[in-house]
């Protein structure tokens, strides 16, 4: 398992921005010092694995995926689609009443979808 310099740090960089958050944010909700994940943004630091656990929690991935991406285990090939796992990951948090609802969604989505691509495409008039 290798760490690659800069990898995690850029990750950390890009979901503390799509959260809309700053480095104290991140470390607020992953309950570690500011200075930690100042060490670690500023490559100063390796992330360890409780470190990688709690960032994990906090930005609602699961915690294996964010290890892959800190280098401390190797990277698994079959894992699929990154935001799948992560929905996986909120959904678990949620009460059974909210992943019913959250499965609803996703049917009428997809239902929505079939629906579109089976209706024929509009025929272009011609003049």
């Amino acid at each position: 398992m290798s760490w690659e310099r800069g990898t995690f740090s850029v990750w950390v960089l890009a979901e503390i921005d799509k959260q809309g958050w700053k480095a104290s944010d991140l470390a607020r909700a992953a309950n570690v010092s500011k200075g930690t994940i100042s060490d670690i943004l500023n490559e100063r630091r390796r992330p360890g694995l409780d470190v990688c656990v709690a960032i994990a929690k906090a930005l609602k991935y699961p915690p294996e995926d964010v290890l892959r991406i800190a280098g401390l285990l190797p990277p698994d090939r079959d894992l699929g689609d990154l935001s799948i796992r992560q929905l996986v990951e909120v959904a678990r948090e949620l009460t059974e009443e909210e992943r019913a609802e959250l499965l609803e969604i996703a049917l009428l989505k997809l239902r929505r979808r079939e629906k579109q691509s089976a209706s024929p495409a509009p025929r272009e008039e011609r003049p």
